[in-house]
């Protein structure tokens, strides 16, 4: 039987988490107000489109991908509207005291959506490191810059720090609190950062959105070596010992982290385990994400 899943944001992102839950099976009814957002739920396989999370019918789960700001309305009105689980598109919120009601009030029924938990890379430097092949871990390093800011809601602290704070959690099983910030300000708004969270081993982030071009970067550094996943779509993890033995080159390769991420929400849906990133886990990231910005904030006076 076809999981019925409400999904409620049809954008830019929203389009493709469409295809990838036809794809995997669902049965799928779309809210969507815009000729835009209408326009991509019929050209993605919406089973039904309609004008608001009251006109849903009865589902299984509920997927929301809206605009960052407006995420725990969404959240609170497919809650009433589904008694299944819920998935939420990173970050769970903008505003910690928001995202603290939401785990208050679903707790074990919400997920957010961090895709870069399920990256193969990701995965794969994640295993290097708690198996102790790279000794004890020292620092993790993640650059994650960009041209503009396609999220006009937010800045882009709030579009791209998310990311990397999921996948310290991935490979450190934990978020360290933030120790450092300093910001990239244009006209007085900030447009980057680079922050360091904890300190043994701590983390360091660096994102903007006043860079020439895309990059990304994510090195683990350990007491016996090193290893480094260049790029987004980088499907090889390179590994540097520190005693002088060639490089190790670990084949990255794996399904296309949404679609695996949103495998694991159907599966949990369907009476699967939970998806990786709970709702305390998004909270938590928000949190840090206040953080840094206040940090940075008071860099910049």
């Amino acid at each position: 039987m076809q999981p019925v899943i409400g999904l409620v944001g049809v954008g830019n992102w929203g389009r493709l988490i469409l295809r990838d839950l036809v794809a995997l099976g669902c049965d799928v009814h779309v809210v969507a107000n815009t000729e835009q957002s209408v326009a991509n739920a019929r050209e993605f396989g919406a089973t039904a489109i309609v004008g608001s999370v009251a006109e849903l019918p009865e589902l299984d789960g509920a997927v929301c991908a809206s605009i960052a700001t407006s995420h725990a309305e969404v959240v609170l009105a497919l809650a009433e509207a589904t008694p299944g689980p819920i998935y939420c598109e990173k970050p769970l919120t903008a505003d910690v005291a928001q995202a603290d009601q939401l785990v208050e009030t679903l707790g074990d029924r919400l997920f957010v959506m961090d895709k870069w938990r399920y990256q193969a890379g990701v995965l794969g430097l994640a295993r290097l490191a708690q198996n102790g092949e790279l000794g004890a871990i020292q620092s993790i390093s993640l650059r994650r810059v960009s041209t503009g800011n396609p999220h006009p809601d937010v800045n882009t602290i709030w579009t791209h720090m998310p990311h990397d704070l999921s996948i310290a959690l991935e490979i450190l099983g934990e978020i360290p609190p933030v120790t450092q910030a300093v910001g990239e300000f244009v006209n007085g708004k900030i447009v980057g950062t680079r922050a360091i969270l904890g300190e043994s081993p701590w983390v360091a982030i660096e994102v903007s959105d006043g860079a020439p071009e895309h990059h990304r970067e994510l090195r683990v550094v350990g007491s016996t070596g090193v290893a480094i996943l260049a790029g987004g779509w980088s499907e090889e993890v390179i590994v540097r010992r520190f005693d002088g033995a060639d490089d190790q080159v670990i084949a990255a390769k794996g399904e296309l982290p949404l679609l695996a991420e949103l495998r694991a929400f159907i599966e949990h849906v369907q009476g699967g385990p939970p998806p990786k990133s709970s709702a305390a886990d998004g909270a938590l990231i928000v949190r840090r994400i206040e953080e840094t910005l206040e940090e940075a904030s008071n860099e910049c006076v």
